[in-house]
């Protein structure tokens, strides 16, 4: 999903190259300066997933191994992420 949203940055030339993470991306697509690709409230959901789930769950905690996601939890992330994409292309 963060490829996704950081192609639709590049794409639409919002891209600065200062971005340190998925949140500045996800910045660019709800900017106002960039006719709100998308709206406060995704850009809100979208951060809590980067936030609450990818970073502790997928990046880990350095040497500690990542905590566990039950199967019914991966799935939904899974999907989730996949119904984010899809939406966020067919806005191209």
């Amino acid at each position: 999903m963060e490829s996704a949203i950081k192609i639709i940055s590049d794409e639409k030339g919002w891209t600065t190259g200062n971005e340190k993470g998925a949140a500045n991306y996800i910045d660019h697509l709800a900017s106002a300066n960039h006719g709100r690709f998308i709206e406060a409230w995704e850009s809100d959901a979208l951060k809590a997933l980067f936030k609450e789930l990818r970073n502790p769950h997928m990046h880990g905690g350095g040497s500690n191994p990542p905590p566990r996601l039950l199967d019914a939890q991966q799935t939904w992330a899974i999907e989730n992420c996949m119904t984010w994409i899809k939406s966020l292309v067919r806005r191209m």
